[in-house]
């Protein structure tokens, strides 16, 4: 893989893990899903979406992510 799809792969990361810990933006309880306030689930879900875009990125370059 080139390192213009390298850099792209990691700006995208990047923005996951920003989104992950900006607190106050997601600092709230409502709305729930599945009886799961709103801090927790954001979490999970970009936690995962974070791991599968590392995965990703992974697989395609055969590097090891940083």
């Amino acid at each position: 893989m080139d390192k213009k799809k390298a850099t792209i792969w990691l700006i995208i990361v990047e923005i996951i893990i920003f989104a992950i810990y900006v607190y106050p933006w997601y600092s709230f309880i409502e709305p729930r899903l599945f009886g799961i306030p709103f801090f927790y689930w954001w979490v999970i879900i970009n936690y995962v979406i974070g791991s599968v875009i590392m995965l990703i990125y992974a697989i395609r370059t055969g590097e090891e992510v940083p």
